[in-house]
């Protein structure tokens, strides 16, 4: 898809926090099979919402408006996040939403002026992105379903230029690399057309004009529709793998730290991206959900993600000393290489 640079002007406003939720990686937390002996709360072989991130901006004739949230080990208080934005001026209108519960994801932009359809200067974006960790007690090729429907519109008259009335939806689901490092992921987000060290409207950028994806971790879907063609309705499903990096220890870790050495951490993380200008509107707003997982090519059945963490201040210690390890991990890896 391609959003004109009015739009991508808008999307800047939530673009700063992006990066830092595209690498949300760490803390690496537990999935195994169920075990009562939990650490600090935190089950094995159970999956944790780790980050939960909703935005909405809208700009009509240079005015911005912007709500948002960024929230990590997100409590039940915080299910669902829900950010909401617009204004009307003179005719013109722009709206924008971004929703995230424990396993679904919805964003919704419009930019219209009702009375006269070939009106500019309005653009509006809706986001919203959903990161998942755990730790398993066995090694094992951990496959994500994620199904995606919404619909793109178009009113607008303007097909050419800055001002061109456009509509756009863009998806990534990125699941953990076994000995993930840095620059695995910048690779896989590479492959795809993006730079996770890129912000402002340099990353907006790429992200309108994604390129489907067939790596195993990195799916990634993008649509569009304009004034020429006025209406676009999706319905797909997205499908990324998440594979174990096994957690190394020295065996003088605590007690907290040493009940996952030996384990494999696992991450996934989701973004949903909606933008419209001059007289167009992207609404996904209750429509991409993590629906199911299989293990190891078995059967799909119902993913289940903990939003609420029963501890979270000792979960945070945890996450930080997994974090030291992954990182220790990371510069052994690096220093091999």
């Amino acid at each position: 898809m391609r959003l004109p640079r009015p739009t991508l002007l808008v999307l800047s406003l939530i673009a700063a926090s992006l990066p830092a939720a595209a690498q949300a990686t760490l803390p690496p937390t537990p999935l195994g099979t169920p075990d009562p002996a939990s650490f600090y709360g935190l089950l094995l072989n159970q999956w944790y919402v780790s980050v939960k991130q909703v935005s909405a901006g809208t700009l009509i004739d240079g005015t911005p408006t912007q709500d948002g949230s960024f929230l990590t080990f997100p409590t039940s208080a915080a299910t669902p996040s829900r950010a909401e934005s617009g204004q009307t001026v003179g005719g013109k209108s722009a709206s924008a939403l971004g929703v995230a519960s424990a396993t679904q994801l919805g964003a919704a932009a419009s930019a219209r002026a009702p009375l006269t359809p070939d009106a500019t200067g309005m653009a509006a974006v809706g986001y919203a992105a959903l990161s998942y960790w755990a730790v398993l007690d066995q090694d094992a090729a951990v496959r994500f379903n994620l199904g995606l429907k919404g619909s793109l519109s178009t009113t607008g008259n303007v097909a050419l230029g800055a001002d061109a009335t456009t509509a756009g939806v863009a998806v990534l689901a990125h699941g953990s690399e076994a000995n993930f490092s840095n620059a695995s992921q910048a690779a896989l987000f590479a492959n795809a057309g993006l730079d996770v060290n890129a912000e402002g409207e340099t990353l907006l950028r790429q992200l309108s004009v994604l390129r489907p994806s067939t790596q195993t971790h990195l799916d990634v879907f993008g649509a569009q529709a304009d004034a020429l063609h006025t209406a676009v309705d999706v319905d797909t499903t997205l499908g990324v793998t998440a594979s174990g990096t096994q957690i190394q220890c020295n065996g003088t870790e605590p007690a907290p730290i040493s009940a996952v050495c030996g384990r494999y951490f696992y991450f996934m993380n989701v973004f949903l991206f909606t933008g419209a200008q001059n007289g167009a509107a992207a609404d996904f707003s209750h429509t991409l959900g993590v629906d199911s997982i299989s293990i190891n090519g078995g059967p799909a059945q119902a993913f289940n993600a903990v939003s609420a963490v029963p501890e979270p201040g000792s979960a945070l210690l945890l996450a930080a000393g997994l974090g030291l390890l992954g990182m220790a991990a990371r510069r052994r890896g690096n220093g091999r290489r």
